[in-house]
C-alpha cells in the first residue's frame, strides 16, 4: 500500500495537492493565478506558491509563499509571504457555512479579521474565497474558482 505524502493532520489538503489555475478579471484588470500545492518536509508542511499575473505589462506579479502544518499547540496553522514584504499567519477555522468541505483559515489583518476558504466545486474544480469579518458578517473581498493544470 502506498503511503500518503501527508502526515494525518494535514490530510485535509490532499484534494488540493498539485497545480490549479484561474484565469479571468480582477478590479486591476485580466489577470491569471496559478495556485502550486507541494507536500514538504517529510509530509510535515504543505507549502503553497500563488502567482498572480496582471496582462497590464505595467504591473508586477503577485507572489506569495506560504506554509501550512501544525503549530506548537498542534493547531493547524498557515504561515505566509508576500514579495512586497509583508506577512501574515493563522489557524483553521469552521467554514462549514461555505461548504460542508471546507478548509477554512482565520487570521487578524491590519484591517480586521479575515478568512481564507478552499472547497471543491464542479467538475473537479476548487473554489477559493478571502473574506473579511463585517458587523452582519462575512463581507467577500475576493473569489476565484480553479481548474486543475
Amino acid at each position: 500500500m502506498a503511503r500518503s505524502p501527508l502526515k494525518r493532520a494535514l490530510k485535509p489538503f490532499l484534494p488540493l495537492l498539485g497545480a490549479w489555475t484561474y484565469s479571468g478579471n480582477s478590479p486591476l484588470g485580466p489577470l491569471t493565478c496559478q495556485r502550486t500545492f507541494t507536500p514538504i518536509l517529510d509530509g510535515n508542511w504543505v507549502q503553497l506558491d500563488a502567482v498572480w499575473s496582471y496582462k497590464d505589462p505595467k504591473r508586477s506579479d503577485y507572489v506569495e509563499r506560504c506554509l501550512f502544518g501544525l503549530n506548537a499547540d498542534k493547531s493547524l496553522s498557515f504561515h505566509s509571504f508576500i514579495n512586497d514584504g509583508s506577512s501574515s499567519g493563522g489557524i483553521e477555522a469552521d467554514g462549514s457555512d461555505i461548504s460542508a468541505n471546507a478548509l477554512c483559515f482565520e487570521a487578524q489583518m491590519p484591517h480586521g479579521l479575515a478568512r481564507q476558504t478552499y472547497w471543491p466545486g464542479e467538475n473537479g474544480a476548487l473554489n477559493w474565497r478571502v473574506e473579511r469579518h463585517v458587523k452582519s458578517g462575512w463581507s467577500e473581498l475576493v473569489g476565484h474558482v480553479y481548474e486543475v493544470v
